[in-house]
């Protein structure tokens, strides 16, 4: 039973590590794309503003995924505990 929680203890903040690379990953994207602006307007045939607009809603759904992902991972790692239990 103690090892079951030091190893729960060890990985509590796994999950927060790993949506903090994420998040870097898309802020990565995002300096990448200010950045190619000029490029994706001349090769796109876009305004700025639709430029803008699809790197919010890119980093809008981005987020939600991180944070659809941990709910899912913390609704089966409870599943996975109670029912070795």
């Amino acid at each position: 039973m103690e090892t079951v929680l030091k190893q729960k203890k060890q990985m509590i903040y796994l999950p927060l590590i790993v949506l903090m690379f994420t998040q870097i990953g898309t802020s990565g994207d995002n300096a990448v794309l200010s950045v190619a602006t000029n490029a994706l307007i001349s090769a796109l045939h876009a305004s700025m503003n639709d430029i803008q607009l699809a790197n919010m809603v890119y980093s809008l759904c981005a987020g939600a995924f991180m944070v659809a992902a941990e709910c899912w991972e913390s609704s089966s790692a409870g599943k996975r505990t109670s029912a070795s239990a």
